[in-house]
């Protein structure tokens, strides 16, 4: 059985997430790296709320992905699967990273510590999380054009 129309469905679901992540990661870099950030605080809670947000929905897209990759039985979809798998947990771990690092802007906000060495080596894991979905992203797309 062709599965085709799920998986560039559920793919489609995925890229939509993608976009609400970029909005999210945009609005702190945006806001952060701003003069205006001296005058107006960042609202680090409704950062990290969205997203958990994100993040739960992308955990239950992964479950829909894991759970049709049972049926699959043709090549070029099962090529898909897999890398539309990759790349979601990529995408999880991301977005996992850009809450903790939320979470650590938010606590020295309210006087905790964060170093700046610290603060470097999360940025750091955080861009090469990044890198990683990126790359698996290009080759999703290119298992796309194939299905």
């Amino acid at each position: 059985m062709n599965h085709k129309t799920e998986l560039q469905k559920l793919a489609l679901g995925i890229n939509e997430l993608l976009s609400e992540y970029i909005f999210l990661h945009d609005t702190l870099q945006r806001k952060s790296n701003s003069f205006l950030s001296i005058f107006k605080p960042i609202n680090f809670n409704e950062l990290h709320h969205k997203a958990e947000e994100i993040l739960f929905k992308l955990k239950d897209r992964l479950l829909e992905i894991s759970k049709l990759k049972k049926d699959i039985k043709i090549n070029s979809e099962k090529q898909f699967v897999d890398c539309l798998l990759e790349y979601t947990q990529a995408l999880i771990t991301t977005v996992e990273l850009y809450r903790e690092m939320v979470n650590s802007l938010l606590s020295k906000s309210r006087g905790g510590k964060l170093s700046l060495r610290e603060r470097m080596t999360n940025s750091k894991i955080y861009e090469e999380s990044i890198n990683n979905y990126v790359n698996l992203g290009q080759k999703l797309n290119e298992l796309y054009k194939e299905l």
